[in-house]
């Protein structure tokens, strides 16, 4: 088992730059969202964990399965005083004692998803945070990504006994539809996810060399297996126009999203000769460069990013609950920057597990000479079922099997790939014993 090392985590206190890495969270409102902790060695979150989580890392291509969102914990606080309602009592009639009318029930959060790279979002940051909180309140046409992810949860009123720790709520970001809604509506991470296996059509149709489903000899069984590539994780943008249309359509148009006077040339492309191949809005033409040239100049040096397709979020979450009483409650709006790394980390679990992933035959099973006696099959070829003393005796039944090695990932979820929070491995195949 290998740990890899993706982000580094940086402390960072006050407001400070919008635009830089580091989560920020204003002053003031009922609640109040402290930090976002990272997780212990077991994946568990606690108020009283040492370190903050500074910039999230999330590869949806990882595991579209399982990590298939942003989910991280939050500690909360809850700035009211609890004071008392007297000796309460249940449905039952039963007394359960004095309650706090200011404790929170948590509703979920309101959320706001901007690409840091974005030139309408770094024109709200020069303008301060009340641009870019009017932007995100605001309704109809705005720069933000807006969502309301629901979440549950208990917030104490502020105590003597509790002044300042605060409680542990979680929210859920970046949905597929989100993701969809900032890069392209045929970003697809379960393609993204698949597009480093290359399995040759034997692997489905053969269950070995020279073996086809049904257990006869076929020389069109070749090539049973599957290879792991991690080349392939780099950004739509590619340099050769005969570049493999499925490989590319699922970026969507990441990382680069359609800005007013982009949208005339994403998704649709330019033109090209009557010589050329028509390319793709995903693929280069790397004769000419004049799209290259046009992104370069729009976008800065991309490249710069390859092998992998990389762009930062700054997300914007407001918590919001209410109090036993009924009195609806919010926090200010906190801000953590999310690296959307896409392949980073599905590309490096490739990289642990060399070998391919193979058909093979455990067993031919057996045959009955003659109808006497048993004896075990060897494999077939065109011209024997594999029956030792009987070229035409049948043998059976197959027992199929698969060796090589499977590529394995651990991690604490979608937002935390990150540092020693991942770990691969290679997951070894064979026949059963």
């Amino acid at each position: 088992m290998k740990v890899h090392y993706w982000v580094l985590l940086v402390l960072l206190s006050g407001l400070g730059s919008i635009v830089a890495s580091g989560c920020t969270a204003e002053p003031g409102g009922e609640l109040a969202i402290l930090r976002v902790p990272v997780p212990s060695d077991t994946c568990e979150i606690s108020q009283d964990g040492q370190d903050s989580l500074r910039l999230a890392i999330f590869d949806p291509a990882l595991d579209p399965e399982i990590d298939n969102a942003v989910r991280i914990g939050l500690i909360v606080k809850n700035s009211l005083r609890s004071g008392d309602s007297g000796n309460e009592v249940n449905d039952s009639g039963e007394p359960i004692g004095p309650v706090a009318p200011n404790n929170v029930m948590l509703n979920g959060f309101n959320v706001c998803y901007y690409v840091e790279s974005d030139p309408r979002y770094r024109a709200l940051a020069a303008d301060g945070i009340d641009a870019i909180r009017e932007d995100c309140k605001g309704s109809g046409s705005t720069v933000a990504v807006k969502e309301f992810s629901s979440g549950t949860g208990s917030i104490p009123a502020e105590s003597d006994a509790q002044p300042e720790s605060g409680s542990v709520v979680y929210a859920t970001l970046l949905r597929s539809a989100i993701l969809d809604e900032l890069f392209g509506r045929d970003f697809d991470a379960e393609v993204l996810h698949n597009l480093g296996l290359k399995t040759d059509p034997d692997f489905e149709n053969c269950v070995g060399y020279g073996i086809n489903n049904s257990g006869v000899w076929d020389d069109t069984c070749s090539n049973p297996k599957k290879e792991w590539d991690s080349s392939v994780y780099s950004p739509w943008v590619s340099s050769q126009i005969d570049s493999s249309l499925n490989e590319n359509k699922a970026w969507g148009t990441f990382p680069f999203r359609c800005i007013g006077d982009d949208c005339t040339l994403l998704p649709n492309g330019i033109p090209q000769s009557n010589s050329a191949p028509q390319a793709s809005e995903r693929v280069l033409n790397s004769s000419e460069g004049t799209m290259l040239s046009y992104l370069v100049e729009t976008y800065g040096d991309f490249t710069a990013d390859l092998p992998n397709a990389r762009a930062t979020l700054i997300v914007y979450v407001q918590a919001v609950g209410e109090t036993l009483t009924g009195t609806s409650v919010s926090s200010t709006f906190y801000s953590l920057p999310v690296d959307l790394c896409i392949g980073c980390s599905r590309s490096r679990s490739f990289e642990e597990c060399p070998l391919p992933v193979e058909k093979q035959v455990c067993s031919f099973g057996s045959c009955s000479p003659g109808g006497a006696g048993q004896e075990e099959c060897v494999a077939p070829t065109a011209s024997t079922t594999g029956c030792p003393s009987d070229a035409a005796a049948e043998c059976g039944p197959i027992v199929p099997g698969i060796r090589g090695e499977e590529p394995t990932v651990s991690s604490c979820g979608g937002g935390y790939h990150i540092n020693e929070l991942l770990e691969f491995s290679c997951r070894t195949l064979s026949c059963p014993n």
